[in-house]
């Protein structure tokens, strides 16, 4: 049964200096509502989504990223969630106070109208070198700092900053105690345009570790650590009550693991069939469009899926996400 929108865990009151990241986020309910819809605002206006405004919404987790922010990022951040029900709000002040050596004003007129001619006389020029001149190793400007003394059920987030920035061979992975991170609900790593994060979302005490991040590129590579200390609590029971059961539960599993991959692989023989299509949508920009169809079969594991955009493919990236999921497909 589907209710209004509710904030579970609302926004906090943050207080910085320019140039520093900002990360906000609340929890919401009910979660599974394809008509929910999340928007931000800022002293009554739209956020405007980009590079340096990064929203997130996945299952009941509502977050907003700044980075790199500047005195006139301060105001009243409003989180909004509406649905066919009702609707709810959070609010929470941003403050950010200047650099006194930061000057964003021009001290000589004359000398911007000169530098601005000659940017936009060699911008496509670089644009042309960004790709052959890339022949630096990766290096961690930034560490990410450790977390100490977190609480079962809370958020970790560690971000950084890496260089460079326009390397397109670059790849960055994230590992807890030398083994590499499972990508998923809980565990959602960021890489844009230098901006290094990962998110750890609902805390639990296996999650305590050292957290390494990694960059490679075609020259080479660097890392940084952090650690994460998270304490147990009565409240989440991660261990088995009954010993003998769990024998049990790894035995079938165990057995019928190879059973379950070969009859997947000789029964697989149907052609992709979409059994519902996709929807259109008409939104504003700056809003996010949401787009999800079902398809048979769902057990091939040589099914590929591909998004095409006036029959050209589609790039992933920060702001196109896809999901190929057990038959549930959504971009």
């Amino acid at each position: 049964v589907m209710t209004a929108p509710q904030f579970t865990r609302p926004l906090h009151n943050i207080e910085t200096i320019e140039g520093t990241n900002i990360h906000l986020e609340c929890r919401l309910q009910p979660v599974g509502d394809s008509s929910m819809r999340v928007d931000w605002f800022v002293n009554g206006r739209p956020v405007k989504t980009g590079h340096r405004f990064r929203p997130a919404y996945d299952f009941d987790y509502v977050a907003l990223d700044l980075l790199s922010v500047y005195p006139e990022d301060s105001g009243v951040y409003t989180c909004q969630a509406r649905n066919a029900l009702g609707e709810a709000v959070t609010s929470c002040s941003v403050k950010i106070h200047a650099k006194k050596d930061l000057i964003l004003d021009t001290q000589h007129p004359g000398g911007l109208e000169k530098i601005q001619y000659l940017e936009d006389a060699s911008r496509y020029r670089r644009t042309e070198q960004v790709d052959e001149m890339v022949t630096v190793r990766p290096r961690f400007v930034t560490k990410p700092k450790s977390l100490g003394n977190m609480r079962e059920g809370q958020h970790a987030h560690f971000e950084c900053k890496l260089e460079p920035v326009t390397d397109s061979n670059l790849k960055v992975e994230w590992y807890k105690n030398g083994r590499p991170i499972t990508v998923g609900h809980r565990f959602r790593p960021i890489h844009d345009f230098g901006y290094v994060a990962l998110d750890i979302v609902d805390l639990i005490a296996e999650d305590s570790g050292t957290y390494t991040c990694r960059a490679v590129n075609l020259v080479g590579s660097d890392e940084t650590t952090c650690s994460l200390e998270c304490r147990s609590s009565s409240q989440i029971l991660t261990a088995t009550q009954n010993e003998t059961g769990l024998e049990q539960i790894q035995y079938l599993e165990d057995r019928s693991r190879y059973q379950r991959s070969e009859i997947v692989e000789e029964t697989t023989t149907q052609a992709p069939t979409f059994t519902t299509s996709l929807k259109q949508v008409n939104i504003k920009e700056g809003q996010r469009a949401h787009f999800e169809c079902r398809l048979i079969p769902v057990s091939d594991a040589t099914m590929k899926v591909e998004w095409f955009h006036n029959n050209v493919a589609l790039k992933s990236g920060s702001r196109f996400t896809e999901t190929n999921n057990f038959g549930f497909v959504a971009l």
